[in-house]
């Protein structure tokens, strides 16, 4: 099984990459890539990680295809665009309680209620053993039903006329 994260290098805290780095540590019999980074310069990182470097959507779309979860445990967030392109490549998300990504990922993933990597073990040994086909599905269909592009520009426009 593997998992992927969108991370840029000077947003390395921000995105969660350090609680990601650590959670390497512990299942080092998975993979962990790093979609946006060629290297972590001047930071240990455990062998199962990989940085992919900078990827076009086509080839990031290909590496969600591949990977079974996507993990994205910022510390902040705007709308969470990345989780939403992973999950309609059935990825199943893996996320933090932080603005709008629990309501994007609902019932079809698993969200880290609190920053803490024992937590984050815990919740990933959860992931694993859950029926990742029917999630996956599931996160696609919800992405497709909720989060289109014309649904999207409806609730932004709710949001901007609202009184």
């Amino acid at each position: 099984k593997s998992f992927i994260t969108v991370m840029t290098a000077g947003k390395m805290y921000i995105k969660g990459g350090d609680l990601i780095i650590d959670i390497a540590n512990r299942f080092p019999d998975y993979t962990f890539y790093f979609a946006g980074l060629n290297s972590l310069e001047g930071v240990q990182i455990p062998k199962n990680i990989v940085c992919l470097g900078f990827l076009s959507s086509v080839e990031l779309n290909r590496w969600y295809s591949k990977t079974q979860f996507y993990i994205q445990i910022s510390n902040t967030e705007g709308f969470g665009v990345a989780v939403c392109e992973a999950m309609l490549c059935e990825c199943v998300p893996i996320v933090s309680n932080v603005n709008y990504l629990p309501t994007i990922v609902s019932e079809t993933g698993f969200v880290l209620k609190k920053r803490s990597v024992e937590l984050l073990e815990i919740l990933i040994n959860k992931a694993l053993t859950a029926d990742l086909e029917q999630l996956g599905k599931e996160a696609r269909t919800r992405i497709i039903e909720n989060f289109s592009i014309g649904n999207r520009a409806s609730l932004l426009i709710g949001e901007l006329t609202a009184k």
